[in-house]
């Protein structure tokens, strides 16, 4: 129907043969530089700006408002809604369970990297509560929730 024009998008590999390996070698060690997170990253910035943010002390409280303004924020510095939700609450359950002195003292950002930095988010690790305690828990409250169910659904 139409005729070829000039500059016209062609999906054929022009590399000659002996180019290939050195290129595919270049673009290889640019992805595998670009992987690598700086340590200043947009997401530790807004985590600092939401850890300076929390009110309560270590309750770490973020009233509503500032949460749809931290958010939006977050959303201007290329951070989805949702990871922008997940930083926040990560930040949040930091200032909740870190009760050492030396939490009180860090800095807000010092904070956030620690956290990112760390391994276990989880305060069962920190409290010692073994994974067999967590599931005999879990069991307990499962049988009680069948037999409470179970009592519903007879009428007795």
């Amino acid at each position: 129907m139409h005729a070829a024009r000039a500059g016209t998008l062609r999906l054929v590999d022009t590399l000659p043969a002996a180019v290939r390996p050195a290129r595919i070698a270049e673009v290889e060690r640019a992805n595998q530089a670009a992987a690598v997170l700086p340590e200043l990253t947009a997401q530790s910035l807004f985590a600092a700006t939401v850890a300076n943010s929390l009110e309560g002390g270590p309750a770490g409280v973020l009233p509503a408002d500032s949460r749809r303004r931290l958010v939006a924020a977050a959303v201007r510095l290329g951070i989805r809604e949702f990871d922008a939700h997940l930083i926040i609450a990560m930040v949040q359950e930091r200032a909740r369970t870190e009760r050492t002195p030396r939490a009180r003292t860090m800095q807000p950002a010092e904070r956030v990297q620690r956290t990112m930095r760390s391994g276990s988010h989880s305060p069962d690790a920190a409290r010692g509560v073994s994974p067999a305690t967590l599931l005999f828990l879990a069991i307990v409250v499962a049988a009680l929730l069948f037999g409470a169910a179970a009592r519903w659904l007879s009428g007795s």
